[in-house]
């Protein structure tokens, strides 16, 4: 079966009439869901950007498959394994030509060259947000956000700066976590500016907004993404993923 996209445009009012518009990659030739002995679909499972592309990291088969702005499948970079059959993180960012995932197994952000899919190197992260009195489930250290050209670890309800020039000199880091959000929102993609939140069944982002649609198969990390002036989410069907974005409202 070849791969097919097919392209949707819908309109939806915010302020204005708004277009949405709908990328499904159908699974077949490029993306191929793999069913473990315990019943778990592996697909992709986590979203990011950088200046100039779109990220998915397939947990099937360990790559990462690159978009450009529209939402266009281009290709995929296998990734050197890291000794646990195809998983490498749960969630990663794109920083000066290199993926950074977070291996929550280990407690380690792992490095690979962007070109080529080598792992570069391995350093210890904490696994749980410290000093902070919630239950551990908000504290358990499961998202990497990227903002300003810094790491910052968390979830979506803490945070704090990763000083990976200290852990690289091998110092101990200084660690200030803060809240994410003060009220029923839950943060999505951190930006101390203007983070991407989860209200009411939709994505805000400012002014600008997004349906979710909830996954038909586990993503462990990100779902949304901000490149050249839009706004991404990322979602899978029983058929397909699903890329949607907006043009930022500014």
């Amino acid at each position: 079966m070849k791969n097919i996209i097919i392209v949707v445009l819908a309109l939806f009012c915010l302020s204005g009439a708004k277009t949405e518009t709908s990328i499904a990659i159908k699974f077949g030739t490029n993306f191929v869901p793999q069913t473990t002995d315990q019943g778990e679909v592996l697909t992709v499972t986590s979203f990011a950007s950088d200046s100039s592309s779109l990220y998915l990291y397939d947990l099937s088969d360990r790559t990462i498959a690159i978009f450009n702005p529209e939402g266009i499948f281009l290709r995929k970079i296998p990734l050197q394994t890291i000794g646990r059959k195809t998983y490498v993180g749960d969630d990663f960012i794109v920083l000066k030509q290199q993926l950074i995932f977070l291996n929550t197994v280990d407690s380690r952000l792992e490095y690979f060259n962007i070109d080529n899919g080598v792992r570069i190197r391995s350093i210890e992260c904490p696994r749980e947000v410290p000093d902070v009195s919630s239950e551990r489930r908000m504290r358990i250290v499961n998202k990497i956000f990227l903002d300003n050209g810094q790491i910052y670890l968390g979830n979506r309800y803490y945070a704090f700066l990763f000083d990976e020039p200290a852990v690289l000199a091998k110092k101990m880091p200084v660690i200030r976590p803060f809240a994410l959000s003060k009220d029923s929102s839950i943060v999505m993609l951190y930006n101390r500016l203007r983070p991407v939140i989860f209200k009411s069944n939709h994505l805000k982002y400012d002014k600008n907004m997004i349906e979710y649609k909830a996954p038909r198969t586990q993503f462990y990390g990100k779902q949304t993404a901000l490149l050249k002036g839009k706004l991404y989410f990322c979602t899978t069907t029983d058929s397909s993923i699903t890329i949607s974005f907006i043009k930022v409202m500014e």
